[in-house]
């Protein structure tokens, strides 16, 4: 897949486990700032899992690693910014692998992108989201409803954004997500008090991204992706 200046790739893979995906990550993210791939945005959901970024206070975990266990939930050390989250089937991750200097972004503009894209997203079913300049993430009045939380690293973006669409919300209960103690949680289908479809939002979160970015959408199967 050579890179193109024209056309941005997107690639959904479904339900992938948190450790599976954020190999494929680094894979990707080696040809990204090698511009030996073109830059490319992974839309996945993940089976029940708690990350730990770079900043994070294990106090924010409210409930013993055993009872996690139990449940069927893991734990998964990581490199994003940020503290605690959780992610779970039903939310859509979306990680942008992006080489910023070709596309003219900081990294401070570039989450921006990501937060204005969402807000635009959510706006198509009716929704009136904002950013909240104290705390990373897009906001439905005082309810996070997407986190954010990226590294870059050679100029090139890894990790990226959480917007809960349809997910059971009751992991959250388990710690005080992003490291906030008297935030609430909310998705798309609680607010709307109906189920939302993930793949709609996905055809959104594509159109709005790529517009944003003045590309050509281009979906690429996860076995056209490269391995190294």
């Amino acid at each position: 897949m050579a890179p193109s200046d024209d056309t941005l790739s997107f690639c959904r893979l479904g339900v992938m486990d948190y450790g599976q995906c954020f190999e494929l990550q680094q894979r990707l993210h080696q040809l990204v700032s090698k511009s030996s791939l073109a830059n490319t945005v992974l839309l996945v959901e993940h089976p029940n899992v708690i990350t730990f970024g770079k900043n994070v206070d294990h106090k924010n975990l409210l409930i013993s690693e055993e009872r996690l266990q139990e449940r069927g939930v893991s734990l998964f050390d990581t490199d994003r910014g940020g503290d605690i989250t959780a992610h779970m089937p039903g939310q859509l991750v979306v990680y942008p692998i992006l080489h910023l200097s070709s596309l003219g972004l900081l990294p401070k503009t570039y989450v921006e992108l990501l937060c204005s894209t969402v807000i635009l997203v959510l706006k198509d079913f009716s929704l009136a989201a904002s950013v909240d300049l104290k705390t990373p993430g897009v906001w439905v009045g005082a309810s996070k409803i997407c986190a954010v939380g990226v590294r870059i690293r050679n100029r090139t973006s890894l990790h990226g954004i959480a917007l809960n669409i349809c997910n059971d919300l009751s992991l959250f209960n388990e710690m005080h997500p992003c490291g906030l103690k008297d935030r609430s949680v909310t998705s798309m289908s609680q607010l709307l008090n109906q189920c939302i479809s993930l793949d709609s939002v996905c055809d959104s979160f594509i159109r709005h991204f790529a517009n944003a970015l003045k590309k050509e959408p281009l979906m690429r199967g996860f076995y056209e992706l490269p391995s190294i």
